[in-house]
């Protein structure tokens, strides 16, 4: 379904896809150990989705969950 991601940023996708909660909570290290990547490749994966660093890509997703919970 994403063609154009290497490897490892597909896992990296599909680790934050599958457990998004989990993921606002954790550091670059433990989602790159989680999906089996290292915390460059975490980092190439937020700069490929338009953000700037880690940081911005967890606090966007963590609004993005508060606004989407039942």
């Amino acid at each position: 379904s994403q063609p154009s991601l290497s490897p490892a940023l597909l896992r990296i996708s599909e680790y934050v896809l599958n457990d998004p909660a989990k993921v606002v909570n954790q550091t670059i290290t433990e989602v790159a150990d989680g999906s089996g990547s290292s915390e460059a490749s975490v980092l190439r994966f937020c700069r490929d989705i338009k953000f700037s660093s880690f940081q911005r890509f967890k606090l966007a997703l963590g609004i993005e969950l508060s606004t989407h919970q039942t």
